[in-house]
């Protein structure tokens, strides 16, 4: 390769260097998106019969509003829906942690002091 056609790759590189960009960001957007939209579906296959109607219905209209941002270009709202069902998910896990993990559960469990008997 000559030096002229290695300054011609270089300097077409870097104009290209922002689409790029451009695109990977789109990429792992989306990614994410679809990511999500998985999570959802496995979240709701998973704790079934958990799931009050309530967090059911939010979590699948969260999702619903995601894939039809997919169809579109709008990354902004891409990652604010994506977002959205996000929360959603993480309000109905919260959930089912507090209903497996009770805070105001007490065992009766008593400090006690004790003595160790030293060996002369």
């Amino acid at each position: 390769m000559t030096d002229e056609e290695i300054e011609r790759m270089i300097h077409d590189a870097e104009q290209h260097a922002e689409e790029d960009e451009r695109k990977l960001k789109e990429i792992e957007l989306r990614n994410a998106a679809d990511t999500m939209i998985y999570q959802a579906d496995k979240t709701i296959k998973e704790f079934d019969e958990k799931i009050d109607e309530a967090d059911r219905q939010q979590i699948e209209q969260a999702k619903a509003e995601l894939e039809e941002a997919l169809q579109g270009t709008d990354n902004d709202l891409i990652e604010a829906k994506t977002q959205a069902l996000t929360e959603a998910i993480y309000t109905v896990s919260a959930k089912m942690y507090e209903d497996a993990n009770p805070q105001d559960v007490q065992d009766d469990v008593v400090d006690a002091d004790y003595n160790i008997p030293e060996d002369d």
